[in-house]
Parts: C-alpha cells; structure tokens; sequence
C-alpha cells in the first residue's frame, strides 16, 4: 500500500503527517509605518512551490543544504528587507519588487478526501534571490498586477 504522505527527500523513509517542507516562494513585500522608525512588514506570495519533504530536522539539514548548494544557493537566512543580498550573485534585492524567498517549515499535515491542511508549528527563511538568479522566477518580473496568494503580517520591527 503506497503512504498517503510520500517518502523522505533524504532516507527514503515513509513519511508521517508531522513534516520539514522546502519550499520555493516568489515574494512581495511591502511596508506599512506604524509610527517613530516602526513599520510593519506585509508579504504577499505570487507563487509558492513546494520542493521536498522530510521525515526528521536531521534529514531536512541535510536534503536542504544540499539542494540549496545545488542551486548555487548561500543560507542566508532570509530577510524581511526593506532590501537585502542575494544568496546567489551578492547584488541587492529590492523586496517591494517579485524575489524568491526559500523557506524551511515544520508541519502537520491532515488529509481528507477533499482537502488538505497544514499546521505550521514553525518557518524559517533560508535565502532570498533575487529574479535574475532564478530559473523560473523571471516569469514574475513584470507581474506587478499579480493577485497574492497569500498575505502574512510579520511583526513589527524597527528600521
């Protein structure tokens, strides 16, 4: 009988519903002031692609550092900007505009006939590139009308 969950990126173990994804997101951010040097962070996700799954935090550090050095990819870590590095080529990100953001999550996954659902008990962003470095994210560069997927508030922080 094949597993509802699929098989480890890494050991090839059977998957459970607790979960390490690697996803690939193209990004916007934007910024809204929330007073003296405050501003609250707003991502809006144009496409999200989920890349690998692992059964363990030992097997996700392996399978994803290797994926990223695979991609040419430093982590590291991710930023919520106003701008930041690529990961990749060094050059600077302006992150009001598309970029790839490369995320770690632990999850539980339920399934039902009809629907799928996540919980994220934790998200940790690995790098960001910027759209040149990216093989696909290029389709995102003019997309500036694109509907968002997805809306996170982040805290606020101070600039």
């Amino acid at each position: 009988m094949e597993n509802q969950y699929g098989m480890c990126a890494t050991c090839n173990q059977p998957l459970t519903d607790y979960q390490i994804q690697f996803e690939r997101r193209v990004e916007r951010m934007s910024y809204l002031p929330m007073g003296d040097a405050e501003y609250q962070a707003i991502v809006s996700v144009l496409y999200c692609e989920g890349l690998t799954c692992y059964c363990s935090k030992d097997c996700a550090c392996l399978g994803i550092q290797k994926r990223l050095l695979d991609r040419g990819i430093k982590n590291t870590g991710g930023s919520i900007g106003p701008v930041t590095s690529c990961a990749k080529c060094g050059s600077i990100i302006d992150m009001t505009q598309p970029h790839v953001h490369y995320v770690k999550m632990e999850v539980t996954v339920k399934k039902k006939p009809s629907q799928t659902s996540l919980t994220v008990h934790d998200e940790e962003g690995l790098a960001d590139v910027c759209i040149n470095c990216d093989p696909d994210g290029a389709l995102f560069a003019p997309t500036e009308q694109s509907e968002p997927i997805e809306h996170t508030i982040i805290p606020p922080v101070r600039a």
